[in-house]
């Protein structure tokens, strides 16, 4: 039996271009509930007494900051200050509202140029954003980290975007999203003209030794890492596909953001009411929730 066939609506994509960004993957409750618990663990192993300086890199709407005071209260501690840091000034906005009852400062600005003085951090955290950054980019990253904060204190990063992220067995459901994707921009009338399809230096997605060599490089140690199988459902697989840089990298960077994101979002509901589901995708369930899970990488390091 073949799937039905979803099929784009204007309104899907008459969307503006500046709607797709990580901030709907970012509020949804398993998101959340993810970075929480990895936070805790690294929050709880700050060796530095609290009150705590904390510094988060490309913040984007401010999840981790908001997370990081949440903990810290819920653990004894106390933070002084978080400086929120991104060169997006729409999303800095946003995350001035979320964090509104907490004490802490905006600043626009390049990570790999932190508008900071030496050793004022206690904690450094990078939530998801690490692969927003080329190889280069994350070398100069790691080292800015290091100058920014104080003698034991910690950083943390993860990403659902590097080398090994993909569950062994889960090959065809993103092969399958791919081809649906594309099948529904071929009917669009007019079709849209293809990109040059070049792939920047940040899509190039790197290991997780990799990884651990640019923080050793950069001067810290104690360095661990973690490799977790989250599970996603449906709405988590949309709101990544509504999130540009991996619909666009989906597709060989050959569409913009407002045709790659609905065209992905559209296939992914094509394949989770997939009448044939169990037989294509081993028919992982939970909590009679079709899954798809997916692998995310977090690490902790700290300066000397």
């Amino acid at each position: 039996m073949s799937a039905s066939v979803a099929v784009l609506s204007p309104e899907e994509v008459a969307l503006p271009a500046r709607s797709f960004s990580f901030e709907w993957f970012s509020s949804l409750p398993a998101y959340r509930a993810a970075n929480r618990e990895q936070l805790e663990l690294f929050l709880q192993d700050l060796k530095l007494p609290s009150p705590w300086q904390g510094i988060d890199v490309a913040c984007g709407v401010g999840l981790m900051g908001e997370l990081c005071h949440e903990i810290a209260g819920r653990i004894g501690a106390l933070i002084q200050r978080t400086i929120c840091i991104d060169l997006d000034r729409q999303a800095l906005d946003i995350a001035r509202e979320k964090l509104a009852r907490y004490p802490a400062n905006f600043l626009q600005s390049l990570g790999q140029r932190l508008p900071l003085r030496d050793n004022v951090g206690s904690y450094l955290v990078l939530g998801n954003g690490i692969h927003m950054f080329g190889q280069q980019e994350k070398m100069v990253l790691f080292r800015e980290a290091s100058r920014v904060l104080r003698s034991g204190a910690s950083m943390f990063f993860n990403s659902a975007f590097y080398q090994g992220t993909m569950v062994e067995g889960t090959e065809r459901f993103y092969l399958d999203n791919v081809r649906a994707a594309l099948r529904q921009i071929m009917r669009l009338r007019p079709r849209p003209a293809e990109m040059e399809g070049v792939k920047p230096e940040a899509a190039q997605h790197i290991s997780a030794q990799e990884y651990i060599e640019f923080a050793r490089q950069a001067g810290f140690t104690d360095i661990q890492h973690h490799e977790v199988e989250v599970m996603l459902d449906q709405e988590l697989w949309e709101a990544i596909c509504d999130y540009g840089p991996f619909a666009r990298g989906a597709l060989h960077y050959r569409y913009p953001a407002e045709i790659a994101c609905p065209a992905m979002r559209s296939a992914i509901r094509q394949i989770f009411s997939d009448p044939d589901w169990k037989d294509k995708y081993s028919g992982v369930e939970l909590d009679g929730r079709k899954i798809i899970p997916r692998r995310w990488l977090w690490v902790m390091a700290r300066k000397p």
